[in-house]
C-alpha cells in the first residue's frame, strides 16, 4: 500500500494549474512566431505580437496568460493500493 499525503496532491495540482495558465507551450509559441512572419494584416501581426508579449510576461511573472482562464476539470485515477493520508482526495485537489 502506498501512502500519499494530501499536501503532496495539493502541491502537484497547484503546480500543474500554474503551468497550464502561465506557461505557453513551446510548440504554440513557435506557431505564433511562424504565423507572425506570414501574416499579411497589420492588425493580425499586432494581435500576434500582443499574444507573444502576454505569454512572455505571464511566464516571467507567474501570472495567467489570459484573465479568463476558465474552470479546471481534473480527471484522476487512483490505484487500488493507494491510501490518501491527512484528508480527502477531492479536498486535496
Amino acid at each position: 500500500m502506498k501512502d500519499i499525503h494530501v499536501n503532496s496532491i495539493t502541491e502537484a495540482v497547484a503546480a500543474m494549474a500554474v503551468q497550464a495558465c502561465c506557461k505557453l507551450p513551446a510548440d504554440v509559441r513557435k506557431s505564433f512566431e511562424a504565423a507572425l512572419t506570414r501574416e499579411p494584416s497589420p492588425v493580425g501581426r499586432n494581435i500576434l505580437d500582443q499574444l507573444l508579449e502576454n505569454a512572455a510576461i505571464a511566464a516571467e511573472e507567474d501570472i495567467p496568460i489570459c484573465q479568463d482562464t476558465g474552470l479546471a476539470v481534473v480527471f484522476a485515477d487512483l490505484g487500488q493500493d493507494v491510501h490518501i493520508v491527512g484528508g480527502g482526495f477531492e479536498d486535496a485537489v
